[in-house]
């Protein structure tokens, strides 16, 4: 029977308060003797399949949870099992503790029985009890013997897997040398028919302990089975004295022998321990499933850093399956099936046998998990042989069965398990994670700064990487400029890890391929090519049991269980980007390097990625065209939480295994981390805040129940808040007032709306700014025929603002209140330089090799800062017009919109904006106002602040698609920082959370143009991962001189603008309020008499439109608009504009319904 260490228990023979309970039949303990004799057939692998049990979906958060969605979790006790780590336990994941264990004495032999040894004995054995108080596991016996060489020869390892036993049946990777045990207790089983007793026996392989109960029936059925295979060296006799105390247990033991018992116990135990040395030093070079049975070792239970570890044994299983895809070949019933069944401290593994080293099967434990002993079924219900067990999570349920006393002691696992895990629980907002508390969290604002620390983090990966992204481009370079890091683009990055022996698990969105770009094929072969360490999953399949419509958009990165990063950012194309947000790149003939090249430099509102595995080619021209600055946020968390992120990854990845390659080997299932291990020290990981994990995940995405936590979270968050929110994010839409038959289901918006009515009738100033971006990143002219999805997507966000009779101002106007004192909407704009050089060489041909990344970028990098590429041709994807054009489909087909959406469409380079602009011919003559260029800032951030105090940031937009659960998958986090920062609210001393409060502050510097430039090249402490500088230096495999010359810099302080710094230290003052307005405004202006861009607030309908816009027969989209404006002029006007924030219309096109006469049914799709 499986229990958990605890080395102070007493030594003495009957200590009933501690007694297990077990009830085996008498038939049972016969059959138990033959029950390691059993045949271990080759057989298939059992067919599993994630169940689903049909339910309604709910669309929210029901009326208990919005009253109440905050549940104060209660903590589960550290189990008994979990010991602090001393200096000499702490082990590291390289270590090699396994083949050379630490030496202790050898077991003494055995002595006489005589009265004086007994009395030594004793006290021998108070004296190691004292010591088992204070140094625990130093009773532990090693099972070498010290006398002989370990290994004579460095192949006998190597021979001893290669041997099998007389069944063909391979050892597992275990070494009996490796192994230290102890019997430590004993007791009366009195639920048995022959008053047997029981021996508790601790063992301890590596970092792994655990505790199993044997009676001497099963040393004795050991035994005789290992004396009965022919292939087996000489078996030690059992102890001389076992034999005569079977003959004493035929009759029950009279009260006056009760002493001579006792006096004899401690030296049974002692004559069992040495038996259990000799017999695994005799075996050591053996094959024997049956001592591994009955030590329950096997190889999947010594796998380092799993923590506690229960039962293991055969058990009879079979998996009832509520839904099975068309796609599948299986069978529709489950039909019985045997299995080594090993019990963790969060999951239960199935192995097809005990020398397995990749399980079946992983059954995590949910708070959903139920465990309950069935009635007998069958035959069973007669013949009363075995028991029957049925276990049940969110996604499936097991019916397993076995004899009395082996289930038994499977359940009494499953309690400890119960009692002590955090993830049987139920938790805050109905997440599947618990809270962690004092937590060390990071935030990265942008893509070169989050780019840097994922380098960083992946070069110190030693066991596993795991990364899940929407869109992953392997040839991305994640340090800039790329002439200078071929190292570090992502290919050649997970390539070098994977050769030094690091499995790199990896999913990625299938993606509807009449709807988006992103190739996840060449993803998928791209990086598997690499190198067998290299696994890639897509999900989902579109068949019709399929999901369309929906898309996994998480963002992950884990590093060995320890480090993980979340947010907005998928490395993929596009994503770089520095603080400013240039919108121009580097002369490719210039001696400057090219930041981002080939389709790294890109533009979706003019031309969406097309061909990328292609890379190299230019889909805009750079002397024409300005880049799309991307904004967006990121999260780094290290120990607790990253095991958290970790545990979602493994459990999609199960999922997809089950679904989709579950008879591929080369697709393991894997297995989450312990939750406690004895010998894990992360002291070092230890921060300040609190966090919590948050997902939307369902049946389609995880196989699992729907969970909405994140939205939970957000509504729960909006309605506690007492003073300020700030929401950066991609959409905004939102239903202002519960009605079910709206289309809009997600209520962010009412509680928006009722939280400014409580503001203002309890007089209380308050205040909510949201960022957003100005259109969406959509390859279309608002104007076009193409533009559906644009337009609708704008419609939709312009119902949940500003019109439509439902919307947030309306709704508070209603009220009789004015939303400009409560809430308020902007944007990002930024503006940049371009040079045209006419009389320049010929662009380098892209024709080059596309395998060869560091060719490739020489025939794009060499560049300029002032002056970009103007050959006068088009790229390689435009000399090829057949991969750009396809035939126009009705907006109902062009709706497979994946959050982020980018659809095809027709690309016509003669239309205005539906490909890369023609030059015009009244244009031909560059004038020099012309390399005056602007281009909205895309937010791509997932991000709310609250009070200064909360964070939530993830992946998950403020849409229906995200929120709701049922539809994208997304992950998130909620952070509070117990470490505060004194600052002002509404003119009041306020204690401010640290880590809110300097992303908020960030944020705010950036967008008003506070922040020093930043470069490329140059790496400050922000770019690092989310670890201290020594613990960053130990991950690390090789000294990277870039870094450690910096392990011990202190943040770049920003020594200008402190006056305006100390205006936004309280975002509700009037100050910082007409500050940030103030220079919003200017800079829309400014922005509005330059350029005429789009979308703007005067521009009621589409004449207006049309007047607005500039000719693109005159000049490009983006461009000056007036022709009549000297260079000085526009120099003038654009230095008085300060960083990127300008207004965001609200009343653009105000006059016209977006959706026009077209029809969708599928309206969810936009939502």
């Amino acid at each position: 029977m499986a229990d958990s260490v605890n080395s102070g228990e007493t030594d003495t023979e009957n200590s009933h308060h501690n007694v297990p309970q077990r009830q085996p039949s008498k038939l049972n303990v016969l059959l138990s003797k033959n029950r390691s004799q059993q045949a271990q057939n080759k057989r298939p692998l059992p067919r599993r399949q994630s169940s689903y049990r049909p339910k309604l979906i709910s669309l929210g958060p029901s009326e208990s949870q919005l009253s109440a969605p905050y549940i104060e979790e209660v903590q589960p006790e550290r189990p008994q099992y979990v010991r602090n780590p001393t200096a000499d336990q702490t082990l590291d994941a390289s270590d090699t503790a396994l083949l050379n264990p630490p030496q202790v004495p050898e077991a003494q032999s055995n002595r006489s029985t005589s009265l004086r040894d007994y009395f030594r004995k004793v006290r021998l054995l108070n004296t190691i009890n004292r010591i088992l108080t204070h140094n625990e596991g130093e009773h532990l016996k090693d099972t070498e013997n010290f006398e002989t060489v370990v290994f004579s020869s460095p192949f006998d390892v190597p021979y001893l897997w290669a041997k099998t036993d007389y069944k063909g049946r391979k050892a597992p990777p275990v070494l009996f040398s490796a192994l230290k045990l102890a019997v430590t207790d004993s007791y009366h089983d009195e639920k048995n028919y022959n008053l047997q007793n029981v021996f508790r026996i601790e063992l301890e392989y590596g970092d792994v302990k655990w505790v199993i109960n044997r009676s001497g029936f099963d040393f004795a059925s050991l035994y005789v089975s290992l004396k009965k295979e022919i292939n087996l060296p000489h078996i030690p006799r059992l102890p001389t004295g076992l034999a005569n105390w079977f003959k004493s247990l035929i009759r029950k033991t009279q009260l006056d022998n009760q002493a001579r018992n006792q006096t004899t116990v401690l030296q049974r135990r002692k004559d069992l321990e040495n038996y259990l040395i000799q017999l695994l030093r005799a075996l050591k070079f053996s094959v024997a499933y049956e001592l591994y049975e009955f030590l329950e070792l096997s190889a999947v239970s010594i796998t380092s850093d799993m923590g506690w570890k229960g039962k293991e044994c055969h058990l009879n299983n079979k998996v009832e399956r509520f839904k099975t895809p068309i796609c599948s070949f299986r069978n529709s019933n489950e039909k019985w099936v045997k299995e080594w069944v090993i019990v963790r401290d969060s999951y239960i593994a199935f192995c097809s046998d005990i020398s397995s080293t990749i399980p079946t099967d992983v059954f995590l434990m949910d708070k959903f998990f139920k465990c309950d002993k069935m009635d007998f079924q069958g035959l069973d219900r007669v013949l009363k042989i075995h028991d029957h067990v049925d276990i049940e999570n969110s996604s499936r349920r097991i019916e397993m069965k076995g004899d009395n006393r082996t289930l038994s002691e499977f359940l009494e696992s499953i309690e400890k398990v119960k009692r002590s895990s955090p993830w049987v629980r139920q938790h805050r907002f109905d997440s599947y994670a618990p809270i962690r508390e004092n937590a060390k969290v990071k935030w990265y604002v942008d893509g070169k700064n989050y780019f840097f620390a994922v380098s960083q983090a992946i070069m110190a990966a030693k066991l596993e990487i795991y990364i899940e992204d929407w869109w992953l481009s392997p040839e991305l370079y994640l340090r800039r400029p790329p002439s200078k890091n071929e190292k570090y683009r992502l290919d050649n990055l997970l390539k070098k890890k994977a050769e030094e022996g690091v499995m790199i698990y990896i999913i990625v969105y299938k993606e509807v391929k009449l709807a988006l770009t992103l190739d996840s094929w060449h993803t998928k072969t791209c990086l598997q090519h690499l190198h067998p360490n290299i696994r890639v999953q897509r999900h989902p399949d579109h068949g019709p049991d399929g999901t369309v419509f929906w898309a996994h958009h998480e963002k992950m990165l884990i590093i060995d269980c320890k480090i993980a990063f979340i947010g907005g950012l998928d490395l993929c194309f596009g994503r770089y980007d520095t603080h400013q947000h240039e919108l121009v790149d580097f002369d490719p003939h210039s001696d400057n390097p090219s930041i981002w090249p080939g389709q790294d430099y890109s533009n979706p509102r003019v031309k969406d990625f097309n061909n990328v595995s292609d890379y190299n080619a230019e889909i805009v021209d750079k002397s024409r065209v300005p880049r799309m600055p991307w904004h967006d946020v990121s999260i780094g968390v290290v120990g607790h939480p990253a095991r958290d992120i970790a545990r979602h990854f493994i459990q999609r990845w199960n999922f997809i295994k089950e679904e989709k390659a579950f008879e591929r080997e080369s697709i393991p299932f894997l297995m989450p981390k312990g939750e406690y291990v004895s010998t894990r020290d992360e002291s070092k990981f230890f921060g300040t805040c609190n966090i919590q994990l948050l997902r939307s995940s369902a049946s389609w995405s995880s196989g699992i129940e729907l969970e909405n936590s994140i939205y939970n979270a957000y509504c729960h968050l909006i309605r506690s808040s007492e003073h300020f929110i700030y929401i950066e994010n991609q959409f905004f839409i939102t239903a202002s007032e519960k009605d079910p038959d709206h289309e809009i289901k997600n209520r962010i918006g009412e509680f928006i709306v009722e939280r400014i009515k409580k503001a203002h009738e309890n007089n209380e100033k308050f205040r909510i700014i949201v960022v957003m971006p100005l259109l969406p990143a959509f390859e279309a002219d608002l104007h076009s025929k193409d533009a559906g999805t644009i337009r609708m997507i704008m419609h939709w966000q312009y119902l949940s603002i500003s019109r439509g009779g439902k919307s947030i101002l309306e709704k508070i106007s209603e009220a009789g209140i004015n939303p400009e004192n409560y809430i308020s909407f902007f944007a990002l704009r930024g503006h940049g330089k371009i040079r045209h050089s006419e009389n320049r060489d010929k662009k380098t041909s892209n024709s080059t090799d596309g395998n060869d990344g560091s060719q490739n970028v020489n025939n794009v990098i060499n560049g300029s800062k002032d002056s970009i590429n103007n050959s006068g041709k088009t790229s390689s994807i435009e000399n090829n017009k057949s991969q750009e054009v396809r035939q126009s489909h009705p907006s109902e087909t062009t709706v497979d919109s994946f959050s982020d959406e980018r659809p095809q469409y027709i690309s016509n380079v003669n239309e205005r904006i539906g490909g890369e602009p023609v030059l015009p011919d009244s244009i031909k003559q560059m004038d020099p106002k012309h390399i005056f260029v602007t281009e909205e800032i895309y937010i791509h951030s997932k991000l709310m602040i609250v009070d200064d105090r909360f964070v939530i940031c993830g992946s998950a937009n403020l849409n229906d698609r995200s929120q709701l659960g049922n539809r994208d998958s997304e992950i998130a986090i909620i952070v509070e920082d117990k470490e505060t920062i004194d600052t002002f609210m509404n003119g009041k001393k306020y204690k401010a959370s640290k880590f809110a409060y300097t992303l908020r502050s960030n944020l705010f510097k950036e967008h008003l143009g506070l922040l020093e430039t930043q470069d490329h090249s140059t790496m400050t402490e922000s770019c690092l991962p989310p670890l201290n500088p020594e613990a960053l230096f130990e991950l690390l495999y090789e000294k990277d001189e870039t870094a450690t010359s910096l392990l011990d810099a202190q943040t770049n302080e920003i020594k200008k603008c402190s006056t305006e710094e100390l205006v936004f230290m309280d975002p509700l003052s009037d100050e910082f309020y007409n500050y940030w307005s103030q220079i919003a405004q200017n800079n829309t202006e400014t922005y509005r008499s330059l350029f005429r861009c789009v979308p703007d607030d005067n521009v009621a309908d589409w004449e207006q439109y049309k007047e607005f816009v500039p000719d693109p027969t005159k000049m490009f989209i983006g461009h000056v608009a007036n022709p009549n404006a000297s260079v000085e002029e526009i120099k003038r006007k654009l230095s008085n504009i300060r960083g990127h924030l300008v207004q965001f219309p609200t009343q653009f096109l105000k006059n016209e319904h977006l959706m026009g006469g077209m029809i969708s049914n599928a309206v969810e799709i936009f939502t």
